[in-house]
Order: C-alpha cells, then sequence, then structure tokens
C-alpha cells in the first residue's frame, strides 16, 4: 500500500509500506514560515508567547535589538520575557535560514520610557539631480501632512486586481501642497479600498487623534465610510474597532468645505496601533489632510528621551542597517543627502537613540532618486524609420527618437518619442516590472491646446493597458463630472505589450491627424506620461510636478512637434469663381458686392 507521511519538520514523505518510507514528495508544498500574533503590547518583565507556522522546522527565533529581552522556551513556539521598556521584532527563521517571519513587541513600564524608532519617515524622489531630501518624526509624535501620497509604511487594500483609490491630491489642501483623497467613479458597483497607518503610540500626554476631512460629489452617496483601529496588525481583518463613523449626511456636509475631526484613543494608551480608513462609495472623493496627535503642549516624554539619531544609506533595500552604511549620526530631524548620483535609486532608514546607546530599530526602508527633470521637451525632426509595434524595442527603431526618464516615485522606467510620417510613436521601457500583469499599464495625458484647461470630452488621456491575455486600448475624455470611464479602440490609436526582454514594454501609435491628439498650429501641446506596476503599486512617470499623480492639466510639461512628414495641408482655393448676381437697381449708378475668399492672397476682379 502507499503511504503519506509529514515529518516533524514539515516534509512530506511518500513511498509504499512494505518498502519503506524513502521518497521525498516535491518540497514545493512547503508553505513560508509564519508567525502569530504580528504585533502584541506587554509589560516589563512580562512574558509573551510567539508561534511559528509552516516552514521547515526546527524553527529559529530571535529578537532585534538583542537586549530587549530573553527566550525562556523555544520549539514550535517561543516564550519571551520583556526586560526593557521599547520596541522590537521578535524573528522566527525556518531551519537553515531559508525563509523568515517577524512580528513587533511593544513593552511598556510605567517607571521607564518607552523607547520607539521615528516615524513619518520621508524621502524625496526626483525633486532635484544632485540631492536628496529626508524628513522624520520625532518619537512618540504623529504628524502626517500627506504631502506624497501614500506614505512609507503605510498600505492601501483595494480589490483584488484594482489600482487603489487612494492617491496624493494638489485640490486646495487644508496645509502644504498636496494632501490624500479617495477617488473612485463606479456607477452601480461601489467600491471599497483602504488607507492603513504604520504603527501609532498612544501616549498619555498626547492621546486625541486629529485630523481635516472634505469631500466632493458626495450628494446622493448612500454609504458611510468608517476610521477603524487594530492593535494588532495591518491586516483590515484585524481592524475590529470602529472609532468614528462618517454617515452620507456628514459626507454630505462636508461637500467641498474642510472639517476637523478629532477622536479620542485614551483607551489606546501606552499602546502601539493601527489606524485604518475604510472608505465606500459609487461616486465621491474623499480628502484628509494635516493629521497628527495632539494633547500637551510640547514633546512628550519619549520624544524628550531621545539623544539622537542614526541614519543608514544603501544601494540595496536588504540589510541596511549596517554600520558601514551610516551616513549621519545627530540629533536632527532632517537631512539633505549631497553625495547622490542622478538616477540611482538609494534606500534609506533612520533609527532612534536613547541613553546607554540604546538604538532602535530603523525605520521601514523607503528610497529616493536624484533628477529634476525639465519640463519642456522638443521632439527630434519627423523620421523615416516607421517602428513597428509588437511590444519589442529594436535598436534600430528609436535611435532618432527623444528619450526621457520616467522618475517619479523612483526610476523604474525609460521612454522614447518621435514623430514618423504623420504618427506619435511612444515606447516605455519598465525594467523594474519583470512580471507583465493584468492592469500593467502606460498613460498618455495631453492638452492639446496648452491652455492648462481640459476640453471637455476632446482632451484626456489614452491609455495601453494588460488585459488578461490581451490589450487593451481606451481613451478617457475629460468631461464635466471629471474623467469617463473611457472609450475602447479609440480612432486612430493603436498599441502592443511585450515582455520577451524579461521585462515590461509598452509601445503606443497615435495618429495625429485621425485621433483625439490633433495638434494646433504651433504643434506644442501639455502632456504627462506614465508607466504603472499593479504588482508593485507604483507609478513613475514624467515629472515630478504638483498635480501630476491625478493627471492635472495644470501641472503638465510641454511637447513641441515636428512638422509631421506629408502631413502638409493645402488650402483647398479655387484658382477662379464667379460671384453671385446681386441684381442692382438699374436707376443706381452705384452697388455693393460681398464676398470672401478662402486664404490671404492676392485677388483680381473683372467685371
Amino acid at each position: 500500500m502507499t503511504a503519506l507521511y509529514v515529518a516533524p519538520d514539515n516534509k512530506k514523505w511518500i513511498g509504499h509500506y512494505s518498502a519503506g518510507i524513502n521518497t521525498v514528495l516535491d518540497q514545493a508544498v512547503v508553505l513560508p514560515i509564519t508567525i502569530s500574533p504580528q504585533s502584541t503590547n506587554t509589560l516589563v518583565g512580562s512574558l509573551v508567547y510567539f508561534k511559528g507556522n509552516y516552514g521547515v522546522k526546527p524553527y529559529q527565533w530571535s529578537v532585534r535589538p538583542a537586549n530587549l529581552g530573553t527566550f525562556e522556551t523555544t520549539g514550535d513556539s517561543a516564550g519571551f520575557r520583556a526586560n526593557l521598556a521599547g520596541e522590537g521584532t521578535i524573528v522566527v527563521k525556518s531551519s537553515g535560514g531559508a525563509d523568515s517571519a517577524v512580528a513587533t513587541v511593544t513593552i511598556a513600564d510605567t517607571g521607564l520610557i518607552v523607547k520607539l524608532p521615528p516615524t513619518g519617515f520621508n524621502v524625496s524622489k526626483g525633486k532635484y539631480d544632485n540631492r536628496i531630501d529626508l524628513s522624520w518624526v520625532v518619537p512618540g509624535e504623529f504628524d502626517q501632512a500627506f504631502e506624497n501620497g501614500v506614505p512609507a509604511g503605510w498600505k492601501t487594500s483595494p480589490p483584488a486586481g484594482q489600482p487603489t483609490a487612494w492617491v496624493e491630491s494638489g485640490f486646495l489642501p487644508k496645509g502644504g501642497a498636496k494632501c490624500i483623497k479617495f477617488d473612485v467613479y463606479s456607477p452601480g458597483a461601489p467600491v471599497t479600498d483602504w488607507l492603513i497607518s504604520e504603527k501609532i503610540f498612544v501616549t498619555p500626554e498626547k492621546p486625541t487623534l486629529s485630523f481635516w476631512l472634505k469631500t466632493a460629489y458626495a450628494f446622493g452617496n448612500p454609504y458611510s465610510s468608517y476610521l477603524k483601529v487594530s492593535a494588532s496588525s495591518q491586516d483590515t481583518a484585524s481592524f475590529t474597532s470602529i472609532v468614528r463613523t462618517f454617515d452620507p449626511q456628514y459626507l454630505a456636509d462636508s461637500n467641498l468645505v474642510w472639517k476637523f475631526v478629532t477622536v479620542d484613543l485614551s483607551q489606546y494608551i501606552n499602546q502601539s496601533i493601527h489606524l485604518g480608513f475604510r472608505a465606500t462609495a459609487e461616486d465621491i472623493i474623499i480628502y484628509l489632510d494635516e493629521m497628527k496627535l495632539t494633547g500637551q503642549p510640547g514633546l512628550t516624554s519619549i520624544g524628550r528621551a531621545v539623544r539622537g539619531y542614526k541614519l543608514y544609506k544603501s544601494e540595496s533595500p536588504a540589510n541596511v542597517k549596517q554600520p558601514a552604511n551610516l551616513i549621519l549620526n545627530q540629533l536632527v530631524t532632517s537631512y539633505n543627502d549631497m553625495t547622490v548620483t542622478p538616477l540611482t535609486n538609494y534606500f534609506y532608514g533612520v533609527s532612534a537613540v536613547y541613553d546607554s546607546n540604546y538604538e532602535t530599530d530603523i525605520t521601514p526602508v523607503e528610497f529616493g532618486v536624484g533628477y529634476s527633470q525639465t519640463d519642456s521637451l522638443i521632439l527630434n525632426p519627423a523620421s523615416s524609420i516607421i517602428p513597428v509595434a509588437d511590444g519589442v524595442i529594436n535598436q534600430n527603431e528609436y535611435t532618432d527618437a527623444k528619450k526621457i526618464v520616467l522618475t517619479r516615485n523612483g526610476y523604474w522606467a525609460d521612454a522614447w518619442l518621435k514623430v514618423a510620417g504623420q504618427k506619435l510613436y511612444i515606447a516605455v521601457d519598465a525594467f523594474n516590472d519583470s512580471t507583465l500583469s493584468t492592469d500593467d499599464y502606460i498613460i498618455l495625458a495631453f492638452d492639446k491646446n496648452r491652455d492648462f484647461t481640459y476640453q471637455q470630452n476632446t482632451e484626456g488621456y489614452f491609455r495601453l493597458r494588460k488585459d488578461g491575455a490581451g490589450v487593451e486600448i481606451a481613451f478617457f475624455p475629460y468631461t464635466a463630472l471629471g474623467f469617463s470611464q473611457g472609450i475602447v479602440n479609440p480612432a486612430g490609436v493603436a498599441g502592443a505589450i511585450g515582455n520577451t526582454t524579461g521585462h515590461a514594454v509598452y509601445e503606443m501609435i497615435i495618429d495625429l491627424q485621425t485621433s483625439e491628439l490633433t495638434l494646433p498650429l504651433n504643434r506644442r501641446i501639455g502632456a504627462f506620461l506614465s508607466a504603472y506596476d499593479v504588482d508593485k503599486d507604483i507609478e513613475s512617470s514624467w515629472l515630478e510636478r504638483l498635480l501630476a499623480k491625478e493627471y492635472s492639466v495644470t501641472g503638465f510639461a510641454s511637447v513641441t512637434f515636428p512638422e509631421p512628414t506629408g502631413t502638409k495641408k493645402e488650402e483647398n482655393v479655387p484658382s477662379e469663381f464667379s460671384l453671385s448676381q446681386n441684381y442692382p437697381n438699374p436707376f443706381n449708378p452705384e452697388t455693393t458686392i460681398s464676398f470672401s475668399v478662402a486664404a490671404a492672397g492676392n485677388v483680381t476682379l473683372k467685371l
């Protein structure tokens, strides 16, 4: 008989009973290791238990920082004794270190200061060519202005296979240059998306959450949205506590009006929590800005106990916190890194240092890139080389094209633009996107009159999107209610997508006479170009401008086109034509004959 045996190390064995269990089953059935709970709060001296699951046994247990506590028992589960106040990471590894899982532990002591890492870590991306700006928030404080969309360490949770509805906005923010918004238009099919915060520690000094909220298109919305709290993880299922409800009436009353919101979080004092804003709607925009914890003036006791910060920098996102990567050790909360090479992605993390040189773990690693793009692009003269739209960028097809780099949100893609014949050819090499997935796409948005406004129904953006096994081409015109849901297969637009080189490649062809993108007489338009990777949820674009994330016409760059070849318009003016008879009054020796010509030129009249 055939038998199956599961060994203590989670490996599966199969064989014939009489012959012995001696054939190893495909080891792909060994699932990645997990840990539970993923986050916990405790007190100094307490014993906390963590359990490992799956992976390969025996498990290996460790804690970072090493002096935060000790393990009294290990095995499938581990008993951890908390020795110091602070925040750290429990790590469990499979046998041999094949994979690992982590949990966070926050240890409080009424007589000691909880030692927390900084929050609100912000790194500039493409703002300057020779520097990267960094800033962070003092431990024990929470202050988020949403100046760069979804902040580092935060996450969204849109429906499977769909991009997030939470994006940055420059539409009249309450403070600073930007805010964040939940923006959906899906009539008859409500969309739910979460905005989930990084870990936030609620101190006795500042237990009140405050922020500003406003809406647009909220009249007629029948859905409530909620602010929830989780004390364990960023998983949406863990948000079981509702701390504020925003019903349809409240959202309607907030239409285009910033409202100040406060929430009492006293029940979570001395705990680390995650905030989760669960928004649901068919057609609405919900804006959030200036979110912070408030209470007593000045820094909290945790912030006052910080003695310095250590900033680390690496060209790899792995193992950033290494002595060789240390670039700053000072009591400051901002830094301008001047030692950058343009178009190089750098990865940063910052820790806090307390008494006795106690150093916390670093913040979630965040990247930055140095590159500032021009907001004016002049394409080369029209080419005689006609590219073939096959999802492959051949070497000779775009040698005479103008290259631009897409560096917003990191340097992840290159693009080439050229005119050949009467068509615009766009090629995008998304070299960071190794998996071509459904909903990967590129976008060209345009303001063809360069008047900084959208002409309704004729200006908007073209999108070339991976759609299952095929390709979707669509035009999204701007309307009085915003962008429409898209017109599939618009006239004059073609394209292809491929990944034969191991990463996503896009080619879009736009006819400058038959498509919506007809050139003005000066052949100068406003434009925005981007490439979206759904797996990594990043949209690299040209340019780094105030409202580019929204494809907002006021943030577009200019593109000047050459004269398309073979497309010069000749005026259809006849060499001779007769004026209509006007039957003058025979008793009046004078008469007036009105006429007009189609184009300027010399005119000879014969009577």
